[in-house]
């Protein structure tokens, strides 16, 4: 009786090793769409329209591609971050690896803006540009506010970064089977772990006010 009371138990932990690191097969994916939006744009996700060397620009895009390389190797990071915090709530932390593996940051869409000028907040002087956009940074290196080349740019003439340039979606691919069958609450724990991380990534506090969703 010890003997098959002994099998039943490790019977169960296998049985419940296997379920959790499951997968589905492939072409059965499930997909989940993560939007964020209403950001404020660090420096290293603005693209440089010109030759700037001088100072904290040089950590600016080159191209909208690289912008879009650096949210992909970030947001693939931070969601590691958090799928393997919510394996730990759950009780699944030694299956971390193996969940990991199975859910896969598919693509990301984002269109950086691209700052054909640069100038810091404390700067009062009047300046016009036939450019773009002039983006003003702030001390943090974000910016937060733009001039168009219809504005005349001062302190109080700065606009709100257009909308387009404060979203991106991240599509996630989900092999997992457990992952595959989350409630909606977990995907809204999801979503706040997920702006956690991100403020400690290195885009710092770009992304306190940001509005996460899942879908």
């Amino acid at each position: 009786m010890k003997v098959l009371f002994t099998i039943l138990i490790v019977s169960a932990l296998y049985f419940g090793y296997v379920t959790a690191c499951a997968a589905y097969g492939i072409g059965i994916e499930k997909y989940r769409k993560i939007d964020v939006s209403g950001f404020y744009l660090p420096i290293q996700l603005v693209v440089s329209g010109r030759n700037v060397t001088n100072g904290i620009i040089n950590q600016a895009a080159v191209s909208p591609e690289q912008a879009r390389q650096r949210v992909m190797t970030v947001t693939e990071t931070v969601v590691k971050r958090v799928i393997g915090d919510l394996m730990q709530i759950l009780g699944l932390g030694t299956l971390i690896g193996d969940v990991e593996r199975q859910i896969l940051v598919d693509t990301v869409s984002y269109e950086p803006i691209t700052c054909q000028e640069y100038k810091t907040r404390l700067n009062s002087t009047l300046f016009t540009y036939a450019s773009t956009y002039i983006c003003v940074v702030d001390d943090d290196n974000i910016i937060r506010n733009v001039c168009d080349n219809m504005t005349t740019c001062n302190l109080n003439q700065h606009m709100s970064i257009p909308s387009e340039y404060r979203q991106l979606q991240i599509t996630l691919k989900i092999r997992n089977s457990i992952v595959g069958t989350w409630t909606s609450d977990d995907w809204n724990r999801f979503s706040r772990s997920f702006q956690t991380e991100m403020l400690r990534t290195e885009f710092g506090t770009a992304f306190n006010q940001a509005r996460i969703t899942v879908s």
